[in-house]
């Protein structure tokens, strides 16, 4: 291999074969001249486009040439290096380990290489490999090829490994749980002390076995099993375990590995935590224990409450049914006075006997609301779709509403599933209100209905005497009746029967009223009813 000439391009002057520096012997003729000279300038271009640093040097280690990529390195630009000594470029510390790279490329040890900092001229150090080789034998010039590849990116990746690590070690000591790293096949490689300790292996300077030797035999072929699964899946691994321990109480803890994938797809490591859940686990015992006696506690209280219910269900039907009895007497009683003594009774008479007679009537409708307000939500009674056209059809017809009142209906109802005499109840109660207190010459009752969900929003509106803000909780109550018009009548168990049968239906309702100006009950009918003990 033959040295190139310097020229402007490497920052020096082109050698001169009579000027002994250049270490150049004079060619043989001017033929070999030229032909040494072309030889020289296609090394040079060739030099000149390598990525890597190239230089070539005499035997006394000055540069000759140095090509772009090293000047560039070395922060030098177009400056003149011809003649300089390598030794100037290199740090001090380097220099005898430089020396003895360059002794043993002159003896001819080509591939030797050497380590060495080289210096950039804003003083930044470039960490590079370096290898040489003498010329061609048979070169009078004695030159030494020499390539310096570049180690900057190549340390700085070793500095932050080793950064990473330092900040493994940091993080794992101090970490309040086990830290482990096991290779693909699971043979551990590091360890901190919590995890040594929870492993019950803090005799053991650095345990080198498999990790799952911290696991209870009785726990470690399931352990494993779900670790082999993991690790064949691809996919992160979880378990809580017993640790194998000499002492008669057990330990539980909970281990998570992760792997940590090269480039080529292969698991290169496997990163693993492991918490001591003991008392986590002595804790969900204690709370699966509280939660069993809970649930016990409330299946007998309920199981005593359902019970508690039929009785007063029993109670409520024989009371009902025992008072039905003298009332229909009472009632046979005062119409055979009407009918039969009538002219011994007189006006006044007449008028007590009236007064009986309507006392009667309402006692019975009392009863009867009570019967109904107990049955909403109790037994089995049967679901079925129920036409509300056809429903409000008939209610209209039963209460026979004067003609200055009109009921307006949308020209379409939808069939809801319930409960018949239920929602017979809800929109009869309802339909009787407005046309029962309604105090204008000219009464209107609108029925509006909208879909809302998994629900039927309803509502019932009237333009009566409207109810005070007062009142409006109130009139929801059982035999709670609002006086405002007395003359009408009632029992104040309507609206209480209204709600309960929404509320158990698992709907909403609520009431807006302004005195003077009318009342609008709207409610919501779930398609599907809840299910609630009672």
């Amino acid at each position: 291999m033959q040295a190139p000439s310097s020229s402007a391009a490497d920052g020096g002057r082109a050698m001169d074969p009579s000027n002994p520096a250049d270490n150049s012997a004079t060619p043989a003729n001017p033929m070999e001249v030229s032909r040494s000279e072309k030889l020289q300038e296609e090394f040079r271009t060739l030099y000149e486009t390598s990525k890597e640093m190239v230089v070539i040097l005499d035997l006394e280690g000055r540069l000759v040439f140095a090509n772009r990529t090293f000047r560039a390195a070395l922060g030098l630009g177009d400056a003149s290096m011809h003649g300089i000594s390598l030794f100037e470029l290199v740090h001090p510390y380097d220099h005898a380990a430089c020396q003895a790279w360059l002794q043993q490329t002159r003896r001819g040890a080509a591939g030797y290489r050497v380590r060495i900092l080289l210096l950039s001229r804003d003083g930044r150090q470039v960490p590079v490999e370096s290898s040489a080789a003498p010329s061609l034998e048979g070169d009078d010039s004695r030159h030494l090829h020499a390539v310096f590849s570049d180690l900057t990116e190549q340390e700085r990746v070793a500095d932050a490994q080793r950064q990473s690590g330092d900040l493994l070690q940091l993080l794992s000591h101090h970490a309040p749980c086990g830290v482990f790293i096991t290779d693909a096949a699971g043979r551990l490689r590091y360890t901190n002390r919590r995890w040594r300790v929870l492993a019950d292996l803090m005799h053991v300077g650095e345990p080198r076995g498999v990790w799952w030797q911290m696991v209870h035999p009785s726990d470690r072929d399931r352990v494993l099993a779900q670790w082999q699964s993991a690790q064949h899946g691809g996919h992160e691994f979880s378990s809580e375990f017993r640790v194998n321990l000499p002492s008669a109480d057990p330990r539980f803890v909970r281990t998570r590995i992760a792997n940590s994938w090269s480039p080529d797809g292969r698991v290169d490591f496997c990163v693993g935590i492991t918490e001591d859940v003991t008392l986590q686990r002595q804790a969900d015992e204690v709370l699966r224990h509280a939660q069993e006696h809970l649930e016990e506690l409330v299946r007998s209280r309920t199981d005593e409450l359902q019970q508690a219910n039929r009785e007063l269900a029993d109670l409520v039907y024989a009371v009902t049914h025992d008072l039905k009895a003298p009332l229909r007497g009472i009632a046979r009683l005062a119409d055979w006075l009407a009918e039969d003594h009538a002219t011994r009774l007189g006006d006044d008479g007449k008028a007590l006997v009236g007064k009986l007679q309507g006392r009667v009537r309402k006692l019975h409708s009392l009863i009867d609301g009570i019967l109904a307000y107990s049955r909403v939500g109790r037994g089995n009674d049967a679901e079925t779709l129920v036409d509300l056209n056809r429903l409000i059809a008939e209610l209209t017809r039963l209460l026979d509403p004067p003609p200055t009142m009109t009921i307006r209906v949308p020209e379409s109802l939808p069939a809801v599933s319930g409960v018949p005499h239920q929602l017979h109840q809800l929109f009869l109660n309802l339909l009787d209100n407005a046309i029962k207190f309604m105090d204008k010459p000219q009464g209107r009752v609108q029925i509006t209905c909208r879909r809302n969900g998994p629900a039927w929003e309803f509502s019932v509106s009237d333009n009566g005497p409207g109810i005070p803000a007062r009142f409006h909780e109130k009139i929801f109550a059982l035999f709670q009746r609002l006086e405002l018009l007395p003359d009408r009548p009632g029992t104040g168990v309507g609206l209480s029967l209204v709600k309960r049968i929404v509320e158990r239906r698992g709907g909403e309702i609520q009431v807006a009223s302004e005195e003077g100006v009318g009342t609008t009950f709207r409610f919501t009918w779930p398609d599907q009813a809840r299910h609630s003990a009672t």
